[in-house]
């Protein structure tokens, strides 16, 4: 998955409604090599902000684990982080501030 900002030529129907700080979030596998990390048990806030706005477009684990090439087991890790709900709340927040803009009248 990547967020929407640099990437020209995504097709219209990845593009979900929904975005974080702005960005829209994609359902798309995100493209060139992954960072080179030397804990292998380490993995980058970034990645996991990815997943958690993934994982509250979509609502299904293992399409999550598909396009974020992390395991099942890691998600289910990463659920009871406290990012997790900071993230999910964020995305919500985001898309109710869009639905509300759009119907008041001014």
């Amino acid at each position: 998955m990547s967020f929407d900002e640099h990437c020209v030529e995504t097709p219209k129907e990845k593009v979900s409604d929904y975005t974080l700080n702005g960005k829209a979030v994609t359902l798309t596998k995100k493209r060139g090599r992954p960072p080179k990390i030397r804990n292998p048990l380490f993995t980058p806030a970034e990645k996991k902000i990815e997943v958690a706005a993934l994982y509250c477009v979509t609502g299904d684990i293992t399409q999550v684990a598909t396009l974020a090439k992390v395991t099942e087991k890691q998600i289910r890790a990463w659920m009871q982080e406290p990012f997790w709900d900071e993230t999910q709340r964020q995305i919500s927040r985001e898309a109710n501030e869009k639905l509300l803009g759009k119907s008041t009248p001014y």
